[in-house]
């Protein structure tokens, strides 16, 4: 849905992240659309600003400059945890463990605001170069939620493979639905796939909402069986059956620890450490109506 713009804060002198709507989406909408989009776009950027907590990314300010909405976030140096998957493949047990515990505990303080992220998966999570971890994009999902992006944008709401079986249904959503998705993540780290996955969304879609998911020793006889049913439990089709807060989540998770290793409640950013490169993204020219330019600064870009 966006681009991310490596900027400068001339006033504090420290570089920033400005993510915006990509311009090709912004040109499928109506006027009345594009306002309801911006309003949308900085009313979750001041939500998800309200979370506090180490492994959540910083939101600084968010606006609108030249028609184009825009939020201001703290720039990470690192990797996405999908890159480092594809790189590295399944994870030993004990960086499982510790990485689930600070998404967690990052979840726990994002849900007492408020805040259900909608779209938790690897490419949202990013390991700096120090190995902690941040989870990115909160409130972006919610705003491709908006019946207005969805009708005129056509946007599919989410990632299927990490989507809540009531998400992709079409239920209401509450924080469980994260909970199932940070589930599918530490599932991908323990055996190098996700429960589902298809290149015909339509079977990838009737597969998360009805088929039982396959147990993670199917796919990779090397996971500890405690940490087999923590993953079967967190991807109960019925949300009632899953933890019922990442706090409840993170306690189970710990007592999967003695078994996998005795160091498995060892700090995220020590077991994730080992491996994490500072990755750049490429130099790039900014568009001409790209907010950085507020910011006085020239960039790198993502796109996301």
């Amino acid at each position: 849905m966006g681009i991310v713009y490596r900027g400068r804060d001339p006033v504090l002198d420290r570089a920033v992240a400005i993510k915006t709507v990509r311009p090709e989406l912004l040109g499928r909408f109506d006027a009345s659309g594009a306002d309801e989009l911006s309003r949308r776009f900085v009313q979750e950027a001041r939500a998800a600003a309200a979370i506090s907590h180490p492994a959540v990314t910083t939101i600084y300010g968010a606006g609108v400059e030249r028609g184009v909405p825009f939020m201001a976030m703290e720039w990470l140096e690192g990797e996405t945890l999908e890159d480092l998957l594809e790189r590295e493949g399944p994870q030993p047990e004990q960086r499982i463990i510790a990485s689930g515990l600070v998404l967690c505990d990052a979840l726990e303080a994002a849900h007492a605001a408020g805040v259900v992220h909608r779209d938790v998966k690897p490419g949202n999570i990013m390991v700096l170069a120090d190995g902690r971890l941040k989870i990115t994009d909160f409130g972006i999902a919610r705003v491709q939620r908006s019946r207005v992006v969805q009708t005129q944008a056509g946007l599919v709401v989410g990632t299927p493979a990490f989507a809540a079986p009531e998400q992709l249904a079409g239920r209401a959503v509450d924080g469980r639905a994260d909970l199932y998705a940070l589930t599918v993540v530490l599932f991908v780290m323990a055996t190098g796939q996700p429960p589902f996955d298809s290149e015909e969304i339509l079977t990838l879609l009737h597969a998360v909402v009805n088929t039982p998911p396959p147990l993670a020793r199917s796919l990779r006889p090397a996971v500890s069986p405690a940490l087999e049913r923590f993953l079967a439990r967190g991807l109960a089709k019925d949300p009632a059956a899953r933890f019922a807060s990442a706090r409840e989540m993170a306690g189970e998770l710990r007592a999967v620890a003695p078994e996998a290793s005795p160091h498995a409640a060892a700090t995220a950013g020590t077991v994730m450490a080992q491996g994490a490169a500072a990755v750049r993204p490429g130099d790039d020219t900014l568009a001409a109506l790209s907010p950085v330019e507020a910011l006085g600064g020239d960039a790198q870009r993502r796109v996301s």
